[in-house]
């Protein structure tokens, strides 16, 4: 698996908020309610859907403290990953 700052889908220098100290993380959870088939699949298309959605709050360091300021930024992603199922 290929690591956070090694990935090329991500700008990880934007969720980065002091560097060695602050910084954003992103989880994204798949709960299957029900599988009929092509699970891996929907399951990623969601997954990119969620973080194209994923809103950050704007900020601003002050005197060392981290200020949470009024709006919001999307979460910084360079492309969007496509899975493809194929079966022989």
């Amino acid at each position: 698996m290929t690591e956070a700052s090694e990935n090329p889908r991500h700008n990880t220098g934007k969720l980065c908020i002091e560097p060695g100290k602050k910084v954003f993380v992103v989880f994204v959870d798949v709960y299957v309610l029900n599988h009929d088939g092509n699970l891996i699949d929907a399951s990623a298309i969601a997954a990119v859907s969620a973080l194209m959605n994923t809103k950050m709050p704007n900020y601003e360091i002050e005197n060392g403290e981290l200020k949470i300021k009024t709006g919001y930024t999307s979460l910084p992603m360079k492309s969007h990953p496509v899975t493809v199922t194929v079966e022989r």
